[in-house]
């Protein structure tokens, strides 16, 4: 499927490939991987293939500042666009798949792992595939059907691990351009709550708590029942509050909050009215955003050093309070600010302490 949409800027370019084999003449495949009496019901049969592709790329959540990460954002949302008017749907919208180049022409945002795109058709019906913390509250809608249809009861427990055997082999579901829309919203507010700053620095500052977060709820309860995690992103994105978010994200991101709860809002208004949002629509609201946004923000490097200083500041005020100070410390001899020794008519600095 790379191959297809070779050409287009910041998708990685495809140099060589070769089939895994796993003994001689024998490749590597996801047959080998099932038992005999499911292999019948699978799908397709998927061989492990090795690529070589340029450019090196770094992790999305390593932008320099908040501009680039939002015009790293846009590029992958250009990537997407120029993929689908070439036919081909990406369908695998996540933060490891979303990288940045260092160009010639400075950052730009990248996409990788191109093995679920797919080519689309007229009924818009696809083979199941996703990240559960990502996928649009359509497709967790779809998900959570097929696997209540009776075909097989489930407990919540099970629901994650069979609904990805289940739509890879038997069931498909409407996928749009809308889903990668919004997988990408949901991309980037799992930046801004689950980092501190630039550079990917892990969130660690004022008392965030993962468990605790909107983020656990789309991803480790997510994993053990999806109906709770379709209703809390749908939750989200209707929230006609216009700070849901001012609680949850780290203090670094408040100043990018507004295009966030905008876009947020585009989806929230969408599904209320059975629409779909359009990549035209953030498209417009990142470009006039991006165009406001100064250009002077602290190098990454400062940041870091402030963080750090600010979290040695917090462990010593932390160490100092600690100590039991019920009795005064013993008071310190004074000392001469200087001894002067005579010595062959050469003066001699032996000792130089300050008065204290």
């Amino acid at each position: 499927m790379l191959s297809l949409v070779q050409g287009i800027d910041r998708v990685p370019t495809l140099h060589d490939s070769w089939q895994v084999e796993v003994e001689d003449r024998i490749v590597d495949n996801t047959s080998r991987y099932r038992a005999e009496k499911e292999r019948a019901a699978m799908k397709d049969i998927r061989t492990h293939v090795r690529l070589v592709t340029t450019p090196h790329a770094r992790p999305l959540a390593h932008f320099h500042d908040k501009k680039e990460l939002l015009k790293c954002v846009r590029d992958i949302f250009r990537i997407q666009s120029e993929a689908f008017s070439r036919h081909v749907l990406y369908r695998d919208c996540s933060v490891g798949n979303c990288m940045i180049e260092d160009g010639p022409d400075g950052p730009q945002g990248c996409l990788i792992d191109w093995e679920r795109a797919v080519e689309t058709t007229v009924r818009g019906q696809y083979d199941m595939i996703g990240t559960i913390p990502f996928l649009s509250v359509s497709l967790l809608e779809q998900m959570k059907a097929v696997i209540s249809s009776g075909h097989r009861k489930t407990s919540a427990s099970e629901s994650a691990s069979f609904a990805h055997s289940y739509f890879m082999q038997r069931s498909t579901v409407k996928y749009t351009p809308s889903d990668n829309i919004e997988a990408l919203l949901f991309v980037l507010v799992s930046i801004i709550i689950s980092y501190d700053g630039p550079m990917g620095q892990k969130r660690v500052s004022d008392g965030f708590d993962f468990d605790e977060s909107l983020l656990a709820q789309w991803s480790n309860n997510g994993l053990e029942d999806l109906r709770s995690a379709m209703y809390s992103k749908f939750a989200f994105l209707i929230d006609r509050t216009e700070d849901c978010l001012v609680d949850e994200i780290a203090p670094y991101f408040e100043d990018i909050l507004k295009v966030v709860e905008q876009w947020r809002q585009l989806h929230g208004r969408a599904y209320l009215t059975q629409g779909q949002v359009q990549f035209k629509d953030v498209f417009k609201i990142l470009d006039d955003f991006i165009a406001e946004m100064p250009d002077g923000e602290k190098s990454p490097e400062l940041q870091s050093n402030s963080l750090q200083l600010h979290e040695d500041s917090i462990a010593v005020s932390q160490a100092i309070s600690s100590v039991n100070l019920t009795s005064p410390p013993p008071a310190a001899s004074k000392k001469r600010l200087l001894d002067v020794d005579s010595m062959d008519s050469e003066l001699m600095f032996s000792k130089c302490p300050r008065t204290f």
